[in-house]
């Protein structure tokens, strides 16, 4: 990592060639001059191919912390100042995509989810990209959902927020 840096983000050089299923990666980072790694393990799944979309989601934000740039982030806990962006990688090239902000409910809210397509070289995906403005919402959980329709198949990723003061 950069010196002040927070994240990273890693590709797998033969991820083509990874059966699909679901896979434990373990990290292990030792910072410079320290003797003690800091050791990270998640999960993660390769979708088949006949996927619409990846199982993940990549949150990022931005706000006042981070001036005009969005930046990845682990913490799902956000402030009414910030903007949200829910990245979803996507398998099918021609599913029909649409996005919506839930309550804790369930129940779709009035708040407006742009959804955009872009191309991430980085990663070699195409991905999705559902940007939410967080000025409107009251603290508490929500939910954004990126649903993809390819004929009679349907397949959603969601990602939970919570607004706090």
């Amino acid at each position: 990592l950069d010196p002040g840096g927070r994240t990273l983000s890693l590709r797998h050089p033969e991820r083509d060639s990874l059966p699909p299923g679901t896979y434990q990666v373990r990290v292990q980072a030792t910072p410079e001059g320290a003797r003690v790694p800091v050791i990270v393990s998640t999960v993660v799944t390769v979708p088949p191919a006949t996927a619409l979309l990846g199982s993940g989601a990549l949150a990022l934000r931005r706000g006042p912390g981070t001036g005009r740039l969005f930046v990845p982030t682990a913490d799902s806990r956000f402030r009414r100042t910030e903007r949200l962006i829910v990245e979803t990688p996507l398998v099918s090239p021609s599913a029909t995509l649409s996005a919506r902000l839930l309550n804790r409910a369930g129940q779709t809210m009035a708040v407006p989810v742009q959804l955009s397509e872009r191309r991430d070289d980085v990663r070699q995906l195409r991905v999705s990209v559902a940007e939410v403005a967080l000025a409107p919402l009251a603290a508490g959980e929500y939910v954004v959902e990126v649903t993809a329709t390819e004929g009679t198949k349907t397949e959603t990723v969601t990602y939970a927020v919570r607004i706090v003061t």
